[in-house]
C-alpha cells in the first residue's frame, strides 16, 4: 500500500473467508467511498506510516514519512527505517516518478568499491502497482462498511468506519490497473479479503487508515497505520538520484540476483 506503497495501515478486525457485498450500511459505505476517492481531488499528502510484520517467529517493525501524489502521475519520496531486534535499525528511501522507481540499495547488495547506492526499476504500461495511491485506491472499492466511532486523530475528531476489500473481486471486474496488483493481495492474505479501518473527518478527509493483512497458512500477519498529515503538498523537490549514483535492475539481477527493493 502504497504510500508505496505502498505499500499502506493497523489492526482493523481480521479473518478469513468471503465477505459479502451485501452486508453492512449502504449509507456509511457511501460516505467511505466519497472520501477515498475525494483523495485525487487533493492532488498530494504527506504521511506517518508504522507498521508490524510477524512471520513466523520473526517480528519486523517499520517507521516511514513521506509526501507522495494522491492522483495523476504517480510520485513520491518516502523514508522508512526497519528494526528486527537482532540487528541495526536499516534505513531505506524510495522514489516513486511517472513508472521508474528508485530505492536505496544496502552495501551489503552491492559489489566491493561499487559508489552507486540505488536501484532504478521501471514498471510497464497498465500496471499501476508501484503508484503510492494504490493502497486508497483499493480501499475505495471496499464492499461494505460499518460505522463503528469517534476518535481524535492528530487533534482532528474523525469518524470511524469498518470495511471490507474483496482483492478476487477488484481482480476479475475493477479498474483494469488495479488488477495486477490486486492478484497479487488475494494471494497473499487469507481468503483474499481485508477487513479494514478509514477514518474521516468532518470535513470529509480521511485522516487515518488501518489496514492488516493476515494468512495463518504462511503465519503472517502484517499491520500498519497511516495517517494524513497535510494535503496539497508541494511534490516539486521530487527528483531522480544523480544518474551515476543509479545500479540498473537488469545489472543488479544479473550480477548479484539477490536483491529485491
Amino acid at each position: 500500500m502504497g504510500c508505496a506503497a505502498a505499500i499502506a495501515l493497523a489492526l482493523a478486525a481480521t479473518g478469513a473467508g468471503a465477505a459479502s457485498a451485501a452486508t453492512g450500511d449502504p449509507a456509511a459505505l457511501q460516505t467511505v467511498t466519497t472520501a477515498l476517492r475525494g483523495l485525487e481531488a487533493q492532488g498530494s499528502m504527506s504521511f506517518v506510516l508504522s507498521g508490524r510484520l510477524r512471520a513466523g517467529r520473526d517480528r519486523i517493525i517499520v517507521r516511514s514519512t513521506g509526501i507522495q501524489s494522491t492522483s495523476g502521475t504517480p510520485k513520491g519520496d518516502q523514508r522508512a527505517t526497519v528494526t528486527d531486534g537482532k540487528v541495526k535499525p536499516q534505513r531505506s528511501r524510495t522514489i516513486v516518478l511517472d513508472r521508474d522507481v528508485y530505492t536505496t540499495v544496502p552495501a551489503l547488495f552491492r559489489d566491493p568499491g561499487d559508489k552507486r547506492t540505488w536501484l532504478h526499476s521501471a514498471t510497464e504500461d497498465g500496471d499501476d502497482s508501484h503508484d503510492p495511491a494504490v493502497p486508497f485506491r483499493f480501499l475505495a472499492q471496499a464492499t461494505s462498511a460499518t460505522r463503528i466511532g469517534r476518535m481524535t486523530v492528530r487533534e482532528r475528531a474523525t469518524t470511524g468506519y469498518r470495511i471490507v476489500v474483496d482483492y478476487r473481486r477488484i481482480a476479475r471486474s475493477g479498474p483494469p490497473a488495479l488488477r495486477k496488483a490486486a492478484r497479487e493481495q488475494a494471494k497473499a492474505v487469507a481468503g483474499g479479503v481485508e477487513r479494514d479501518e478509514v477514518w474521516i473527518d468532518d470535513e470529509g478527509l480521511v485522516r487515518r487508515v488501518r489496514l492488516v493483512q493476515s494468512n495463518p497458512k504462511a503465519k503472517m500477519k502484517l499491520t500498519a497505520t497511516i495517517d494524513a498529515l497535510a494535503y496539497g503538498v508541494s511534490l516539486d523537490g521530487i527528483v531522480a538520484p544523480p544518474a551515476a549514483k543509479v545500479i540498473e535492475e537488469d545489472e543488479l539481477s544479473s550480477d548479484l540476483r539477490t536483491f529485491t527493493p
